[in-house]
C-alpha cells in the first residue's frame, strides 16, 4: 500500500508515501469507502517524505482535486517539444476543505501536487520548504549498460513557479 488512512470527527487523514502505479484509484477508493461510513469534512493529505514517483498518478489526482480545463502543471524545455500544459479533464470529485503536509523529503510529483492545488486556490499547505525536485529527464541507455540522465525540460506551477531548487552558493559548499 502507497496510502494510509484515517478518520476523525469528519476529517480524513491520508498519508501517500509515493505517486506509484495505482496510487490515485486507491485515494478515489479510500475517499468513496469514507463518505460512504461518515460526512467528510476535510480532508489532510500528508506527503511529508513523498519522494515523487509517476506524474500521471499525480495529475490524475489532480483531476478529481480540480475542476476541468484547469492548468495544474507544465513542462518547459530547449526544445519545443518539450513543452507540455496538463490540464484537468473531469469535474472535481471533492471540493470541501484540504490542507496538504509537506516538508523538504516532498520532492517532485508531490511538490507538482501540492504547487498546483494551492495555485488553484483549493487547498493550503503547511510545513517546510520542499526538496526541489522539478526537472523532467530523458534516460539514455549506452552500450556498456550505463546511462546518461539528461535534462529536457523543467516543471512549472500554474503560476509560473519552477519547482527545481536553484542552489545558492552555501548550499554547495556546506
Amino acid at each position: 500500500d502507497s496510502t494510509k488512512n484515517e478518520l476523525k470527527q469528519g476529517v480524513a487523514y491520508l498519508q501517500i508515501n509515493e505517486f506509484g502505479k495505482g496510487v490515485n484509484a486507491e485515494f478515489r477508493q479510500t475517499l468513496q469507502a469514507i463518505r460512504q461510513e461518515s460526512e467528510l469534512q476535510g480532508i489532510i493529505l500528508d506527503l511529508r517524505g513523498n519522494p515523487g514517483g509517476l506524474l500521471q498518478e499525480s495529475v490524475q489526482m489532480l483531476d478529481f482535486l480540480v475542476n476541468a480545463d484547469i492548468p495544474v502543471i507544465q513542462t518547459v524545455g530547449r526544445l519545443e517539444e518539450y513543452n507540455t500544459r496538463y490540464i484537468t479533464r473531469e469535474d472535481a470529485g471533492y471540493t470541501g476543505p484540504l490542507v496538504i503536509l509537506i516538508d523538504q523529503g516532498s520532492a517532485s510529483a508531490s511538490e507538482i501536487l501540492a504547487g498546483a492545488l494551492q495555485d488553484n486556490d483549493k487547498a493550503t499547505i503547511i510545513g517546510r520548504r520542499t526538496f526541489g525536485k522539478g526537472l523532467v529527464q530523458s534516460v539514455i541507455n549506452l552500450e556498456d549498460k550505463s546511462r546518461i540522465h539528461l535534462t529536457i525540460a523543467r516543471y512549472y506551477t500554474p503560476s509560473g513557479r519552477c519547482i527545481q531548487k536553484h542552489f545558492e552558493k552555501d548550499d554547495i559548499n556546506s
